[in-house]
């Protein structure tokens, strides 16, 4: 299929609260995606997740990503 020019995402928190949500461009095809969250955000040892939408099609899912946040460095 096509893909989509400009997406919206939802962050999750482990509750299912929404903590950052926004439009954002769409990388070219190969790129990453690349969001900015602030470390204020997130707790660390929790899973989040990230949904990823086509924002002219909000029913068409980008993708879902999990991942458990880790200490800063």
């Amino acid at each position: 299929g096509e893909g989509a020019t400009a997406l919206t995402y939802v962050l999750r928190a482990p509750d299912g609260r929404a903590i950052m949500t926004g439009p954002a461009a769409a990388p070219p095809a190969g790129s990453p995606l690349v969001l900015v969250v602030p470390t204020f955000a997130l707790t660390v040892q929790q899973q989040y997740s990230l949904l990823i939408r086509d924002a002219a099609s909000p029913d068409r899912s980008m993708g879902e990503f999990t991942f458990i946040a880790g200490p800063s460095r």
